[in-house]
């Protein structure tokens, strides 16, 4: 007499939510139950091939791997580079198998760094100031004139062009990069600037100075370091080297609710 085998693909049944916070240093678990028959496993990727990081409590790396094989995911010491997208694919040699995604997002103050601290202008030429901003969630961004976060905002206008963008960096979804276009620039344009950041977590800002070029040769040489400060690409977020040393503000607490 012949056996009937009944097979059934892989399901997840979870109702939990498929997404997680915590501050930079905490941790979240997430969790993905399958079911199916012949019993169904899971297995953990990050989106884009990225590593999953394990760490203890306080932040130290214990492995590093491209997939992990259970029903919960816990990451702990979490830090920003952790954020992102995360799948829980299911099979259990049935097909289809069955896949859930999931978002981590980690919450931390900005941090605002300058492409370059001392950028140079000729008057009745255009010159653009950038700053490198990280913060999650995403931060209020603003430009001032001098040294202090509390001096005027500067707001779009025929003299300037604020613009942000993140396709320097196509991985880290919590930096950008702000920018200050200045045209026609007179003598009473050149000093300090001061780009600034607030979350629910902190502030930030950092100060770039806007120097005369009063020689014509050297106007070549100021557009191939702007160039070089637009063109920055890199993973890490990283403002390109300088001679004049970065200044990085620190970032302060603010009255805000989280």
């Amino acid at each position: 007499m012949g056996h009937l085998s009944v097979v059934i693909p892989p399901d997840i049944a979870d109702s939990e939510g498929s997404e997680a916070s915590a501050v930079e240093g905490g941790s979240v678990e997430l969790k993905c139950h399958a079911n199916g028959v012949p019993e169904a496993f899971t297995a953990w990727k990050r989106e884009g091939g990225r590593n999953i990081i394990f760490r203890d409590e306080n932040g130290n790396e214990e492995k590093v791997v491209e997939s992990y094989v259970g029903p919960s995911l816990l990451l702990k010491g979490l830090r920003r580079a952790d954020m992102g997208t995360y799948w829980c694919i299911a099979s259990n040699g049935v097909p289809p198998k069955k896949s859930r995604k999931y978002e981590v997002t980690v919450l931390f103050p900005p941090l605002v760094r300058p492409a370059t601290v001392v950028v140079w202008g000729m008057v009745d030429k255009q010159v653009t100031l950038q700053c490198y901003v990280e913060a999650s969630p995403k931060s209020l961004t603003t430009w001032q004139r001098g040294k202090s976060h509390t001096g005027a905002k500067l707001l779009n206008s025929s003299k300037y062009i604020i613009s942000e963008d993140n396709n320097h960096n196509n991985q880290n979804n919590y930096a950008i990069r702000t920018n200050l276009t200045i045209n026609r620039l007179k003598k009473n344009d050149f000093g300090d600037y001061t780009c600034s950041a607030v979350n629910a977590y902190g502030r930030a800002n950092s100060t770039i100075t806007l120097k005369e070029n009063h020689d014509n040769n050297d106007d070549d040489n100021n557009n191939n370091n702007n160039n070089t400060a637009t063109n920055n690409n890199n993973t890490n977020n990283d403002p390109p080297s300088q001679t004049t040393p970065q200044k990085t503000t620190k970032s302060k607490r603010v009255g805000y609710g989280k």
